[in-house]
Formats: C-alpha cells, sequence, structure tokens
C-alpha cells in the first residue's frame, strides 16, 4: 500500500494532494527518459496483462450503474512507467487495456494521469496515446464535470467515472473521496485500488481518516487477486474493484462520522 511512497500533502492549507513520503527525499533525475523508453517498456509487458484486464474490466462493468458509460479513466500515482522491471509498467499496460475497452464502448471517454513526478518521455507517450498528463497534484472535481459536461449519450444512460489508484496510501484516497463527495458523483464512480474489506483492522496498525474508514463500511467490492496470478499478480497486491450505491451514499454523506 505504501510501496509507492505517497502520502497527502497538507502543508497548505486547503490543498489535498499527495508527495514523496521520503523526509527530505530528493527526486531521481529522469530527464534522460525518452517516449522510446516508456513504448518499449508498455509493449514488452502488455501481452502479459491483457488476460488480467480483461477479468478487471468486467468486474468493472458490474459495478457500474445501471444504463452508466464510462465517461473518463483517472490514474493517480502509478510511478515510473519506463521500466518492464516496475510496477508503474504493468499498471500502465492494464489501464491502457481498461481505456481502449471503455473507448469502443463510448469513443470520447477521456483520460488523466497525474503523478508526483514525470519524466518528459512518459509525459510525451502518454500524451501522444490520448492521456491529459495533468500538472497538479492535488484532487479536483472539475475534471469528472468537465467529462460529464460532453457526455452525448441518450437520457436514459447517465456518465461514470473509474479512479484508478493502485497501491495508493490511505489519504490519497480520503482526498479523492473528499473531491467527489456527493451522492450522485460516489455512487458513478467505480475504484479500481486498496482492498478495503479489513481495513478496520488494519486501522489498529496505521493512521485511516475517518471518510475512508466510513465509506468502507457501505462499499461494495471485489477483489482481484483471484485473476492476477504469477508476475503480474505481484504488482496488484490487495487490490480490489470498489463502488457504493446511490442510497449508501447518501447514508455515508448524511453520517456524522467524517469531521
Amino acid at each position: 500500500m505504501e510501496a509507492d511512497g505517497f502520502v497527502l500533502n497538507t502543508r497548505r492549507k486547503g490543498q489535498k494532494g499527495f508527495r514523496k513520503a521520503q523526509k527530505e527525499h530528493v527526486p531521481e533525475d529522469r530527464s534522460h527518459v525518452t517516449e522510446k523508453d516508456v513504448e518499449e517498456a508498455i509493449t514488452s509487458v502488455q501481452s502479459r496483462v491483457s488476460d488480467f484486464a480483461s477479468q478487471i474490466a468486467y468486474l468493472i462493468s458490474s459495478h457500474l450503474p445501471t444504463n452508466a458509460k464510462v465517461v473518463q479513466l483517472q490514474m493517480y500515482g502509478m510511478g515510473p512507467i519506463d521500466s518492464r522491471f516496475t510496477s508503474g509498467s504493468y499498471q500502465m499496460a492494464v489501464a491502457f487495456d481498461l481505456l481502449t475497452h471503455f473507448r469502443k464502448i463510448y469513443p470520447p471517454c477521456t483520460a488523466t494521469f497525474q503523478e508526483l513526478v514525470i519524466a518528459p518521455g512518459e509525459a510525451e507517450y502518454l500524451t501522444k496515446h490520448g492521456i491529459k498528463v495533468l500538472n497538479s497534484v492535488s484532487f479536483d472535481g472539475k475534471h469528472l464535470h468537465e467529462a460529464e459536461s460532453t457526455f452525448t449519450a441518450d437520457a436514459s444512460q447517465q456518465p461514470a467515472l473509474v479512479c484508478y489508484m493502485i497501491h495508493g496510501h490511505w489519504s490519497m484516497l480520503d482526498a479523492f473521496l473528499a473531491a467527489h463527495w456527493t451522492a450522485s458523483q460516489l455512487s458513478r464512480i467505480v475504484i479500481v485500488g486498496n482492498s478495503l474489506q479489513d481495513v478496520a483492522s488494519a486501522a489498529l496498525l496505521t493512521e485511516i481518516p475517518p471518510r475512508v474508514l466510513a465509506f468502507a463500511k457501505v462499499c461494495k467490492e471485489h477483489s482481484i487477486e483471484q485473476f492476477a496470478g504469477g508476475q503480474v499478480g505481484l504488482h496488484f497486491t490487495q487490490t480490489a474493484v470498489i463502488s457504493i450505491s446511490f442510497d449508501n451514499a447518501c447514508v455515508l454523506i448524511e453520517s456524522e462520522c467524517v469531521n
């Protein structure tokens, strides 16, 4: 969960983002990374994740509200994606397959990518493939609003969002939920991230935000580890597909357990 090293940035009032966990951490100089490096890394693992990605796409579909279409895929805290030896390359390869799947159903589906430190070559590669690289490290509901504003399906359908946050720190999930803290939005979001099944027990060992604890009590989740065997599984440990119904989201927001 903390292996990717991201924590909530609370040094500036009102800013909810993420930064590297290490104190006095000096980011590695990755200016040498090229678009070709990234392409080779993603291509080298693509065939290994295709079946796994299909299973995740199926689970996501089962968590979507009735008549919902994914209009945006948001990716957070993936780390370096320029080497086949990093978790980021595997996670990005799966994300690409998911995005391809969503765009077959709803071609205007957009995608965003946020990372504390991103090499120029990574940004070039992602932009080339239709993914918007965001300079900000804060969580903001405006990105979903923008995608919703251009939703062109008929009135019987509704726009949905997939939050792709593998191994993110609990405070990242807390900030993401806070940025989408309405029953309407929460009930149209599917999260691919840390399993919340044992989060209450984990709270005895580490600090977990009250919002996340409250969300964990009323959400629905399915583990994806059963589909991730071998080397692929190492990059998706304790990961699940998670969602919440509109009724449960209303109860959650009206509760007094979140300060």
